[in-house]
């Protein structure tokens, strides 16, 4: 079983930080928290050659299965600890009355293992108010909690069009570009981590995603373009200047629409958090004959579109996929940056297979099949 946290380590210690000049160029609606988010991440992603599947267990050695939310062991905090944050959340809700402290979670252990093809989650439960003190460093510097490899989890869930284009989108809270995402959700009334019939937590939150971000429509269960089940491509570790880090999968779906259209629905944006995005968006190629194009996006172009640590695994993967079997070539690296890319063959050389194309996941006929 491949140890995934030691091995982001080990990739980590190797990693020298970005080069930056001083000299680059940005958009000019970019923010400095996305200039800073830039200079500081460092970013490795291992890509899978088939979809796996994700469980969340209650330790790596025996593997006992933590099925629901609710049986996740808790972080604790100490009392000053826990002062700590009653104090961060009055300062939350003064900034924003609609401060919501919801429950989340934090890896401790992250393993794949290659036999049958799945990755194993140990988690913590926590409120999202932890999660704040840990990432700003509120707790006292003498905290225990600074000494443990602790990871905030969630997904990417990027859409590939039927005429071979993928959509990078501004955020508004911090100007970086990047695709539909969040933080990884328990499903149904019981709060399910593992979920029963091939389905799990990272592919289901992927949909809700594309649905509140993208694809929906704010009251309506209607969708604007319909969509393939998300496959999981890749698998992404990054960290930044605070004590935790993020982990994050990258689960790509088809969306049942040409560019032109999905360009309509993005400038047009009537889903329910239609909010989190400024309408801003890059329009990237995938197909192979158009490989000049795309690197001259992320790589060569004079303005430097802020957010390669979180779209650099999603163009990577979407390329991989789309041009299967005659693969394109692309570098694993963006310069001035150190967001990495890695094949997870290179640490299990023996698998065999291929990622899975959405011919053979596609839930409905009418879903585009890649070209």
């Amino acid at each position: 079983m491949l140890d995934l946290i030691e091995l982001w380590k080990n990739i980590k210690s190797q990693t020298k930080n970005p080069s930056h000049t001083g000299e680059e160029v940005y958009p000019d609606s970019t923010k400095q928290v996305a200039i800073e988010f830039e200079k500081r991440t460092l970013q490795s992603s291992f890509e899978f050659n088939a979809s796996p599947d994700v469980k969340f267990v209650s330790n790596l050695s025996n593997l006992t299965p933590t099925n629901r939310y609710d049986d996740l062991t808790t972080l604790e905090l100490s009392a000053e600890e826990e002062a700590v944050r009653q104090t961060v959340i009055k300062e939350q809700k003064a900034k924003n009355p609609k401060f919501y402290d919801g429950e989340q979670m934090l890896i401790v252990g992250a393993a794949y293992e290659v036999d049958i093809n799945t990755v194993f989650f140990v988690a913590k439960k926590v409120p999202y108010s932890t999660i704040v003190c840990l990432s700003q460093k509120k707790f006292p510097e003498t905290s225990s909690l600074y000494k443990l490899s602790l990871f905030k989890t969630g997904v990417l869930a990027p859409l590939v069009t039927n005429d071979g284009q993928t959509f990078l989108l501004q955020r508004k809270a911090d100007t970086l570009f990047s695709v539909p995402a969040g933080f990884l959700e328990p499903q149904g009334d019981k709060r399910q981590l593992n979920l029963d019939g091939g389905d799990n937590v990272v592919c289901a939150t992927a949909r809700a995603e594309i649905k509140e971000e993208l694809a929906g429509i704010n009251g309506e269960k209607t969708l604007r373009f319909s969509f393939s089940n998300p496959q999981i491509s890749a698998v992404s570790f990054r960290s930044s200047a605070g004590p935790i880090g993020t982990i994050e999968f990258v689960a790509p779906s088809y969306a049942n629409c040409d560019n032109s259209f999905l360009r309509q629905v993005v400038e047009n944006n009537c889903a329910e958090d239609a909010d989190e995005h400024t309408g801003k968006h890059m329009i990237v190629p995938l197909d192979s004959s158009q490989r000049d194009t795309l690197l001259s996006l992320i790589l060569s172009g004079t303005i430097k579109i802020p957010g390669s640590a979180l779209y650099l695994a999603v163009l990577l993967s979407l390329t991989r996929i789309f041009n299967q079997p005659s693969m394109i070539e692309l570098p694993g690296k963006v310069p001035g940056s150190s967001s990495l890319a890695y094949p997870i063959r290179l640490f299990h050389p023996e698998i065999p297979r291929l990622m899975l194309t959405s011919n053979e996941d596609c839930q409905n006929d009418d879903i585009p099949k890649p070209k």
